[in-house]
């Protein structure tokens, strides 16, 4: 065991030199993260001037076009420049009351575009209309000059109207959407495209093929149809066979604690019963899983711990989690193990990030940018979100999938491969390019890694490391986005379980 953890902790050691490398050095996929100077507040705030005190709901949008031509060209640098100038609008706050909406800049809080809404009246020919939009726009954007591109009549007194700024940079163009219904000047927006796109598509619109709504919509379907096999099956279990003998109050104890982390996430009543929802679910793997044949101890057989040469580092094996924690230097274990996880882990997301972007892959780290800014507590989020993903799916798709697809598939890596391929259809929502990348990096690579993982040092072991990876990203995301570096002191937290031993645990 002391040589197994050596060499995972050395692997750890240089896939957590690997991730730093890409971070700082080679930069090769995720490009730094645009600092957030615009607050939603602020955002809301600029807002109110156009659509007054209506409530409003706020959302981030990225000009995901943009950056993946670049992204896919190779053109990191060429992005960063770009980005710099924050007069250019590639991240917004998208404002909505109602069927109105304001575009304000996320990085000079400057009103990028506004929908649906009457913003002015321009009566006279269609020629005069279009020159007086022109003119208007000029002044709001303080250019010196704006030339018509395009003018197109989608219905009757409805026009469409493009104006390009002259600006060009690297096959991408600056240019201002605006529409017309009779003599109502109607909306606006400004934003970079690739020189050769068309149209007037809502800022960060992507096509979404067929086959990938196919497979959000299997997905969707399919895990409704686990939840809930998983809570009937434990119901029919508990009816019929109880808890096998078990005490399962750690377990229970797990399961409630999803109400309280899925409500840090969203302080609503949606975020309870999400917590609810998952508790149940959990409960339900711990009763499917547990082992059977064990009868309940009297309370001096549990103070007495399993004589030490009985230890096997897993949470899968005879031992429920009350009486596992009191194994000698269990919980020290996993905890170490944990640790080299998330550096293994680290380095293989580190190495395929590289391969993929020689594939001219994509993806963009705006999106938990955007969670962690509505947020009302950054930083709490942070390591709550890593915690409920990591428990939530090491338990589902490492723990019950090994417990049901190995005894079915007869074969460890059949199950490994297909829990995986399911746990990487719940990651779609990413923006990525192209868009099954994921299930190639988690279905393929990633996951069939912790299945690995798991079975060889234990359910302990792969959700600290989980939980390690995650609050990682999500704390590089919050301290590029808002200088804000306080959230990677929950790295520390899954060391604190050494308080518990002052002797500690010798490797």
């Amino acid at each position: 065991m002391v040589r197994k953890m050596r060499s995972l902790l050395l692997l750890g050691l240089i896939g957590l030199a690997l991730m730093l490398c890409e971070l700082f050095w080679v930069q090769a996929m995720q490009h730094t993260p645009l600092p957030a100077a615009v607050t939603p507040a602020q955002a809301k705030t600029t807002a109110a001037l156009w659509l007054g005190d209506a409530a409003v709901t706020l959302k981030q949008e990225e000009n995901s076009a943009v950056s993946r031509y670049l992204h896919e060209r190779k053109m990191t640098e060429a992005f960063r420049k770009e980005a710099a100038d924050a007069n250019k609008p590639l991240v917004m706050w998208k404002v909505k009351s109602g069927d109105s909406e304001v575009l304000v800049n996320r990085q000079n809080g400057r009103v990028e575009g506004v929908r649906g809404m009457t913003l002015a009246l321009f009566p006279g020919t269609a020629a005069s209309r279009t020159e007086q939009v022109r003119q208007e726009l000029i002044k709001r954007f303080s250019l010196q000059s704006l030339s018509v591109s395009s003018i197109n009549n989608v219905g009757v007194e409805h026009v469409l109207l493009s104006f390009e700024t002259g600006y060009q940079y690297d096959g991408l163009r600056e240019v201002i959407h605006a529409e017309l219904y009779g003599d109502q000047f109607y909306a606006f927006e400004h934003r970079l495209e690739v020189a050769a796109s068309s149209g007037t598509e809502d800022l960060g619109a992507q096509n979404t093929s067929k086959v990938e709504n196919a497979v959000r919509g299997l997905t969707m379907i399919s895990f409704t149809a686990v939840a809930a096999a998983i809570v009937l099956t434990a119901f029919y279990q508990i009816s019929k066979w109880g808890v096998r003998g078990q005490r399962m109050f750690g377990e229970a104890l797990i399961s409630v604690s999803m109400l309280v982390l899925y409500w840090l996430i969203n302080p609503t009543l949606a975020g309870l019963i999400t917590g609810f929802l998952y508790g149940m679910i959990l409960f339900g793997v711990f009763v499917i899983t547990a082992p059977a044949g064990l009868p309940m101890q009297s309370p001096d057989e549990r103070t007495s711990p399993p004589r030490p040469e009985r230890f096997v580092i897993t949470l899968t094996s005879e031992l429920p989690l009350q009486r596992r924690w009191v194994v000698p230097h269990w919980p020290h274990q996993q905890i170490i193990a944990g640790y080299g996880v998330f550096g293994v882990l680290a380095g293989a997301s580190t190495i395929l990030a590289w391969v993929a972007a020689q594939a001219g892959f994509w993806f963009s780290d705006l999106r938990p940018q955007e969670a962690l800014a509505l947020s009302p507590w950054p930083v709490l989020l942070t390591g709550v979100a890593a915690a409920a993903a990591a428990i939530n799916e090491e338990l589902i798709f490492r723990r019950l999938g090994n417990f049901v697809l190995n005894r079915l598939l007869k074969s460890w890596i059949a199950a490994a491969i297909l829990s995986s391929l399911v746990w990487s259809m719940g990651h779609l929502t990413y923006d990525v390019s192209p868009w099954y990348y994921r299930i190639l990096e988690l279905g393929l690579v990633i996951g069939p890694l912790f299945f690995w993982l798991y079975r060889r040092y234990g359910l302990g072991a792969v959700i600290t490391g989980h939980f390690l990876y995650n609050c990682f990203l999500a704390n590089v995301a919050l301290a590029g986005a808002f200088g804000n570096y306080w959230g990677f002191l929950w790295l520390l937290l899954p060391g604190l379980v050494f308080a518990l031993n002052k002797k500690g645990l010798r490797i």
